[in-house]
């Protein structure tokens, strides 16, 4: 009997020394909203009037009403756990504060008084689980913890903001405010509210939910949980259509990459070239390493000779490739070559290039101005003009955009090709990017058209990469 008793008080002691050195640690908010509620571990002994579980009771009434106040400092209408603020302070004022003044003082003296006002805690849980004694445990020490111990359980929610106020199916929404709870609610102006499980963040200041397969239509955005729900709804305008979708769709890069089979021709010399230059080099250096270390040694000097000699020739023959294709067509070495019949496969421009359609909207987009075109051409030949050659044809085009330039209208930049003093021959541009071939039968046109030469008109026409829009606002200039 007297090992029993000893062992008895041992146990408690060990629980709590352990429970006095870690309460420090332990958040007052541990356990979950659903926390079973039950005797707790000195119950039974307290009732048996053992001194020490006593004297944890005690203890644990002072943490209690500690978590009450800090509780309070958070929010003075805070709802914790399903009880409200007003609630606790009540609980914390009556049957805690009746349990602490009886502990005042000897505790075996006054076991009689705190084990009366201990059962009116232990009874005060409710089957709906609210309750002094269905939270208050020697586990919850809430010494030096802040308030965002207590934030997942207070409440009501309050939502603050939501990223966009429209939006489509499976479209994620962001939700920020603050004690959100684990449940939103759209709210119809009609019919049943839809509701949705959500996880909010660390502090329950913010959560995200993808918008349901609903109808269209105006919705109120509620948080809700063991709480409260949020007042206030914030409107949320759900849209018919195509879901959304995140996923942003990524095209191959193409800049710099040859885009037709001339330019990969031209680009694949380029870079033969550049590789058996750096051969070249690489094999003459290598060469003067094995005379450098040759020691005298009269093979090894030969060898290196040999190398270095063949090198020369190397450079020699790339050089006089070279000089021949450039003698050939320059086109061939500046990675610009447009051979007959290799031209990249797409809809004519109307400007001597191959390239993407013009824009949906190009009919519309600026007027049509063929008469002002045929006006500047007439003027032109009334002075004696030639309208000869590629430069003949620029004449009537930068009339034209001289006259048109109030609207915006000037020439569009061309390096290659057929062109005269780097602009197109046949194009008028716009700063939108926008051109128009306003010359039939110009000598940009393969082959002359047979209306004849540099007939006006005001044709929509597209340039740019393969696949683009159709628009080059970065070749515009202003005539």
């Amino acid at each position: 009997m007297m090992f029993n008793t000893t062992m008895r008080f041992l146990l408690f002691g060990l629980i709590f020394v352990f429970s006095f050195l870690f309460s420090d640690f332990t958040l007052a908010a541990s356990p979950p909203p659903n926390w079973a509620c039950g005797e707790d571990a000195y119950q039974s002994y307290a009732r048996a009037k053992d001194p020490i579980a006593i004297y944890a009771e005690c203890r644990d009434k002072v943490w209690f009403q500690r978590n009450v106040n800090t509780a309070l400092s958070c929010s003075p209408n805070f709802i914790f756990r399903g009880a409200t603020a007003a609630q606790w302070k009540k609980w914390s004022d009556n049957q805690i504060a009746k349990v602490l003044n009886a502990c005042k003082g000897d505790n075996v003296a006054n076991v009689d008084k705190i084990l009366a006002a201990l059962e009116v805690v232990w009874s005060s849980c409710l089957p709906d689980r609210k309750g002094v004694s269905c939270v208050c445990s020697v586990t919850e020490d809430a010494e030096g913890t802040v308030c965002e111990g207590f934030i997942k359980d207070i409440g009501p929610p309050v939502i603050s903001t939501i990223s966009s106020t429209t939006a489509k199916q499976a479209q994620p929404i962001n939700v920020t405010g603050k004690y959100l709870g684990d449940k939103i609610i759209l709210t119809p102006v009609s019919g049943s509210p839809t509701e949705i499980s959500v996880e909010p963040g660390t502090l329950a200041n913010y959560l995200t939910f993808e918008v349901p397969d609903i109808k269209d239509g105006l919705y109120s955005v509620i948080s809700s949980g063991l709480n409260g729900s949020s007042g206030e709804p914030i409107k949320l305008t759900v849209l018919q259509g195509t879901p959304f979708n995140s996923t942003v769709p990524l095209s191959a890069p193409t800049q710099g990459l040859p885009t037709d089979l001339g330019q990969l021709i031209s680009q694949i010399f380029t870079w033969s070239l550049s590789i058996l230059g750096i051969s070249v080099f690489v094999m003459f250096f290598y060469s003067g390493f094995m005379w450098l270390t040759a020691a005298g040694n009269t093979s090894k000097i030969g060898e290196a000779k040999t190398h270095m000699t063949n090198a020369v020739f190397g450079a020699i023959l790339l050089l006089s490739s070279y000089l021949i294709l450039y003698t050939i067509n320059p086109d061939f070495v500046k990675n610009t070559v447009n051979l007959p019949g290799l031209g990249k496969s797409g809809t004519s421009t109307g400007g001597g290039e191959e390239g993407p359609p013009p824009p949906a909207d190009a009919l519309t987009k600026h007027p049509n101005q063929s008469a002002v075109v045929a006006a500047a051409k007439a003027d032109l030949a009334a002075r004696g003009v030639s309208f000869a050659g590629s430069c003949g044809s620029f004449a009537i085009v930068k009339e034209a955009a001289l006259r048109l330039s109030s609207g915006g209208a000037g020439l569009l930049k061309k390096p290659t090709g057929h062109q005269c003093n780097g602009f197109s021959v046949d194009i008028i541009a716009y700063p939108d990017g926008y051109i128009y071939d306003i010359l039939i039968g110009s000598s940009d046109d393969e082959p002359i058209v047979t209306t004849g030469p540099n007939t006006p008109t005001w044709g929509p026409a597209g340039c740019g990469p393969a696949g683009g829009n159709g628009t080059c606002p970065d070749r515009y200039v202003k005539p």
